[in-house]
């Protein structure tokens, strides 16, 4: 079953998706898509958060979540490894 918006929780979605779009730590970033961070709103909603500051704050958070990895990966010396190593097994 899909959950039911009201027009003043689809606005609020959209104000969060405008805001989070139109804002710097969006723009700036490489790790996330448009389409993800909509998601993770609608992810959001859909699990009964109706605060506009929250959403933000929620996609903020996932913005940032991988960020740091992102810099490290892309600012680092050749010579450090970010392979994931499987333990030998026997």
């Amino acid at each position: 079953m899909s959950p039911n918006y009201d027009a003043e929780m689809i606005s609020a979605m959209r104000r969060a998706l405008d805001d989070v779009f139109a804002d710097q730590r969006f723009v700036n970033q490489k790790s996330k898509s448009a389409l993800e961070i909509a998601e993770h709103i609608l992810w959001q909603a859909a699990n009964g958060e109706r605060d506009l500051d929250r959403l933000k704050a929620s996609a903020f958070a996932k913005l940032t979540s991988n960020q740091a990895v992102q810099d490290l990966k892309e600012n680092a010396p050749d010579h450090w490894l970010f392979e994931a190593k499987s333990p030998r097994s026997g």
